[in-house]
């Protein structure tokens, strides 16, 4: 699922980003039993617990979130991948399995 907030107000030409945020917010909700290694733009971010929620704060543009699931399969690890499209002070959430 994916959420998003804009927040809209006047313009000011002193302000590239006119009055939003720079910044945005990636929510991530592990809802397995297992946890999952956390990647942003390729980069890791850390390891997600067995279901816990987790905030990963991002620059304004696109991201793209992967998630190694780390323990607790059987051969390959599931992975799951989603594009965030941060405008603003956006929180875009994703929730897996």
């Amino acid at each position: 699922m994916l959420i998003g907030l804009l927040i809209f107000s006047s313009c000011d030409k002193s302000d590239p980003y006119n009055g939003a945020c720079p910044d945005g917010t990636i929510r991530l909700n592990n809802f397995s039993i297992d946890p999952y290694t956390v990647y942003i733009d390729g980069s890791y971010m850390g390891v997600m617990q067995a279901q816990t929620t987790t905030d990963y704060t991002v620059r304004r543009g696109g991201h793209t979130v992967t998630v190694v699931q780390l323990t607790g399969f059987n051969g390959t690890p599931n992975e799951y991948e989603a594009t965030a499209i941060i405008e603003g002070c956006d929180v875009d959430v994703f929730t897996f399995p």
